[in-house]
């Protein structure tokens, strides 16, 4: 009832729908997979965890097989995470976490493994709290030597890409000057005439990713070898000339977004297959061939800062 005694005519209902509390979601952004590892590594993990209510605890959890009995584990151990290795307190819903496993105090030898995974748990009240364990990865114990050679051997492969990538970055070169000659001088193409000039540019673009997957691969490399303990600075330093090279041709992102010279070099391509009058088309495919030209001097730069690298590590080994 009102205050005036007044009562509505019809009853007013009201529909409560209750909203499971989910589990937490646990994203594993580092490591990705199984990986060989050095006695000595000093293996950084990173992980993600969000939650519709709120995070109660993050930890890391792993154990030994070991070839000798007595440092096998019985038992998961874990590592739970404070606000050093969280992006926020606990009870926020989302919380990036960062923690690097000191594998020398295990005390392992080659033919040894760690397993590890993550946990994550909600503030559920009812029923106890929501808890979500993720997938378990293996790191292996190898000698520093295999673990080395599998390293040089993946440089080498990354070699044989970039002498492949700049090879067909001088025949895209080539041809890029042959378009211009054909299709400067005229002020419209037929469809068939702007299908030649785009796909140089998609074959460009082809290029820029072949080089990325390098970047990315060399990057890889440069961590392994750095957190397990094979890489001295010097060495680290010389495969991250060849990145900074990489750089400049693919671009880099963030807050220090920048295009590279090949994706730049394929945009001129596809402007110059779009304009309207052959002094436009011909200013694009000039400006394309040019940085085509740069790309493959920075392609060679790349390669001999591997190739000093290479020469570095004969010489320490």
């Amino acid at each position: 009832h009102a205050r005036n005694g007044l009562s509505n005519r019809d009853t007013i209902r009201f529909a409560i729908k209750g909203l499971k509390d989910e589990p937490p979601r646990l994203t594993v952004l580092d490591p990705v997979g199984d990986e060989f590892i050095t006695e000595l590594c000093e293996r950084p993990l990173e992980i993600k965890v969000d939650d519709d209510y709120g995070i109660a605890r993050i930890a890391l959890e792993y154990r030994v097989l070991s070839q000798n009995p007595e440092k096998t584990s019985k038992d998961w151990a874990g590592v739970e995470f404070t606000r050093d290795q969280n992006s926020r307190e606990y009870g926020e819903l989302s919380i990036a976490s960062q923690h690097v496993l000191d594998v020398a105090r295990l005390k392992l030898a080659a033919g040894d493994h760690v397993e590890l995974r993550f946990r994550s748990e909600d503030f559920k009240d009812v029923g106890g709290r929501n808890v979500t364990v993720g997938k378990t990865y293996k790191l292996s114990v190898v000698s520093l030597g295999t673990l080395e050679k599998e390293l040089q051997d993946a440089i080498e492969k990354i070699k044989l890409l970039l002498r492949a990538q700049k090879a067909k970055q001088e025949t895209a070169w080539s041809r890029t000057g042959n378009l211009t000659g054909k299709f400067g001088k005229i002020d419209l193409l037929t469809p068939e005439q702007q299908g030649e000039a785009r796909q140089a540019g998609l074959d460009q673009n082809e290029i820029t990713s072949k080089l990325d997957g390098a970047r990315k691969d060399i990057r890889q490399i440069q961590r392994r070898g750095v957190y397990n303990k094979i890489y001295n600075e010097t060495a680290a330093q010389k495969l991250q000339g060849a990145i900074d090279e990489l750089d400049l041709l693919v671009g880099v992102t963030g807050e220090l977004a920048k295009d590279g010279m090949a994706r730049v070099a394929a945009a001129r391509l596809d402007q110059a297959a779009k304009a309207k009058n052959g002094a436009d088309r011909t200013d694009a495919f000039r400006d394309a061939q040019n940085r085509q030209s740069q790309v493959i001097t920075g392609i060679q730069r790349a390669l001999e800062y591997l190739d000093k690298w290479s020469s570095y590590q004969e010489v320490i080994r």
